[in-house]
């Protein structure tokens, strides 16, 4: 059983026929060969194909009426035994593709999509440069910050997942009502402020580093013992996972690679607390007399 095609389109199985073709619209736009021109990445510019072709059929599909057999279904387990499978069997030729290829090229469907597309081409997406502030917890959490945007010249707010681990910006295409595709540029700023990223921050001009990477950090408290001896501490970091530091004796500092924005680190700056007064009364007069006197031979090495 196929996937649902509604499903592979992220639209409601009671959507409009209207619905349906805005989606698929803002799909192909997307995933044009004209707009993967600048996509170095092999991957992602493999899956916008992958998503385009996918897309595609779903929308013949469901254009057609051949949707009945998706109604209760999603997608669905297959097994396949590769290790007993003879490959000689079923072998896709270069004529398997150039036959694929030109029964597309010739479809009712491509020529509709090249009428689209050289139609939007001839008019040019509205631009719109928009900054938003986000915290480390935006970056690093799995989900996508939602944002409601108003675009100018656009009556109904344009609602938007937004993907931070693209920091430092993206680029979102979107069509309003009136077939009006838009280019909405996303920067990303974040918010360097103690109390909102749990006692993490990071230096400002790191922000504006060529490579992008952030190095984020904090400081923790460690006392005499663990300045001497070294310690264990249990640190939240900024996604709640959580992080055993062993601190080595006398070190300022502690670098965990890799724990910062795009590939920069995480660096922990000890902050030695000294003895306080409340702490030496506590202590008795003999170990009083062997703290000091241990201290003056320190002084004399």
């Amino acid at each position: 059983m196929s996937k649902n095609p509604y499903k592979i389109l992220g639209l409601p199985i009671d959507s409009s026929i209207d619905e349906v073709k805005r989606t698929y619209k803002l799909i192909a736009l997307k995933s044009h060969p004209d707009k993967l021109n600048n996509i170095t990445d092999t991957e992602e510019r493999n899956k916008k194909i992958k998503d385009f072709i996918e897309a595609t059929n779903a929308y013949n599909k469901i254009l057609k009426g051949e949707v009945n057999n998706f109604d209760n279904f999603d997608d669905c387990d297959f097994n396949f035994d590769f290790n007993n499978y003879n490959y000689e069997d079923f072998k896709f030729t270069y004529e398997d593709w150039e036959e694929t290829f030109n029964n597309i090229r010739n479809s009712d469907l491509m020529k509709n999509l090249v009428n689209m597309y050289m139609k939007y081409k001839s008019k040019p997406a509205k631009k719109h440069n928009i900054n938003v502030d986000i915290k480390y917890s935006d970056y690093f959490n799995t989900n996508k910050k939602k944002l409601r945007l108003f675009l100018k010249g656009v009556e109904e707010p344009v609602y938007i997942n937004l993907n931070c681990k693209q920091y430092p910006s993206c680029t979102i295409n979107y069509i309003d009502d009136n077939d009006n595709e838009h280019e909405i540029n996303i920067k990303m700023i974040f918010i360097n402020d103690k109390s909102a990223n749990n006692d993490y921050y990071h230096l400002d001009e790191d922000e504006n580093n060529e490579t992008n990477k952030i190095n984020l950090y904090y400081d923790l408290n460690i006392d005499t013992i663990d300045y001497i001896i070294g310690g264990t501490k249990e640190l939240s970091f900024v996604n709640k996972e959580k992080l055993i530091i062993n601190i080595e004796e006398f070190t300022d500092e502690k670098i965990i690679d890799n724990y910062g924005i795009n590939g920069g680190s995480l660096i922990i700056n000890y902050n030695y607390k000294p003895i306080n007064k409340d702490i030496w009364n506590k202590l008795s007069d003999a170990d009083k007399r062997e703290m000091i006197r241990i201290l003056e031979k320190l002084k004399m090495i």
